[in-house]
């Protein structure tokens, strides 16, 4: 995968974000209710998106992935999960990693696949705590570049 896919979120992408969002969080955390579904679609519509600096993976014209970092905080990362395993993730958060020298996050401790998927990019686990909406643990993890 190349950056030449990757490109800034435009308002207009609203919509495939959110889907791609969803799709993926059903995939990613199936113990996530439909209330918490829906009522988070227009959190991130509303709050999340304009507070982010985001970038859409796109395929074929179409969006498929998208990252959106508040300040060195991975906001999200989400890939559609019909592309899943072919690189779309690995290439975001590489740009991200060019973008800024640290990185942290939160992961669902449930979700092992997520887990490892930022072990493999060179985050480690800082910290665990509950999610005060869901009840679920979370992992912090932080990335820091060689050199810094």
């Amino acid at each position: 995968m190349t950056t030449e896919k990757i490109r800034p979120y435009s308002p207009d992408d609203i919509e495939s974000v959110l889907d791609i969002w969803e799709s993926a969080s059903r995939v990613g955390h199936p113990f996530l209710s439909e209330s918490f579904l829906t009522e988070g679609r227009e959190k991130i519509r509303r709050e999340y998106m304009p507070m982010a600096t985001t970038w859409i993976f796109e395929e074929g014209g179409t969006s498929v992935g998208f990252i959106s970092l508040i300040g060195e905080e991975v906001g999200a990362l989400f890939v559609d999960p019909a592309v899943h395993r072919r690189g779309v993730g690995r290439a975001l958060m590489d740009f991200a990693k060019r973008k800024r020298a640290a990185l942290e996050l939160g992961v669902f401790v449930s979700n092992t696949a997520g887990r490892a998927f930022y072990e493999e990019c060179g985050f480690v686990t800082t910290s665990e705590y509950l999610d005060a909406e869901t009840g679920h643990p979370i992992l912090r993890m932080s990335y820091q570049s060689v050199g810094t």
